[in-house]
């Protein structure tokens, strides 16, 4: 089995998994931030001081940035092993010929 067909899929594979751990990382960190810029987020939104519900509305968009950023990043790292898995299905099609031809001959 040659292990260095597609080598520009690989890459490819390679850069959207290494994506999707980043998005996740930064995803992360921005949830957790999100809580302590809930007030400043509430006062550009012109709804001035709510006092105590910046701290709310923080958690709940925190809540919302990790909803959707952890899917993004799912569907990125997702994309990348799709990629090694057209790569794999075709490495296996080719052995099962190669096998099914030294049968019949």
């Amino acid at each position: 089995m040659q292990t260095n067909r597609y080598p520009v899929l690989r890459v490819v594979a390679v850069i959207y998994k290494v994506l999707g751990v980043i998005l996740a990382i930064l995803t992360v960190l921005g949830a957790c931030s999100m809580p302590f810029l809930g007030n400043s987020l509430f006062r550009q939104l012109g709804f001035g001081d709510m006092r105590g519900m910046g701290f709310f509305g923080g958690v709940v968009s925190g809540f919302l940035t990790l909803l959707y950023g952890g899917f993004s990043a799912l569907f990125l790292y997702a994309a990348g092993e799709i990629f090694t898995l057209l790569i794999d299905l075709e490495a296996n099609t080719r052995a099962t010929a190669a096998l099914l031809e030294r049968q019949q001959s």
